[in-house]
């Protein structure tokens, strides 16, 4: 027998710690509404940053990632950073199985 249904993708959030749902929640409470306006000034973003603990930048950041959600909590969970510019979350095991190949080669 064959379903109808599609299958439901996990994005990371089902073993999403407590405190990571509440931060989303806190967050979704404050940048939900400046989400909506057409243009958020640096006052309102600045006493957004101020109630979040983050900067202004990281507050536009998190309205961009509203605007663009699905307009879930989750939409403004905290993420795993990738390490950055040219440094991967897996550089380390990179690193570790290259040394090991390079001492089998020689």
């Amino acid at each position: 027998m064959t379903s109808d249904t599609s299958p439901i993708v996990e994005q990371g959030v089902v073993n999403l710690p407590d405190e990571a749902w509440a931060q989303a929640r806190h967050r979704t409470e404050i940048i939900g509404p400046l989400a909506t306006l057409k243009a958020v000034g640096h006052e309102a973003a600045d006493a957004a940053a101020q109630a979040l603990g983050l900067s202004r930048r990281q507050v536009y950041v998190l309205i961009r990632r509203a605007r663009q959600g699905s307009g879930l909590v989750t939409d403004l969970a905290p993420g795993q950073s990738g390490g950055g510019k040219g440094k991967g979350v897996c550089r380390s095991r990179l690193n570790a199985s290259f040394a090991s190949c390079c001492k089998g080669a020689s």
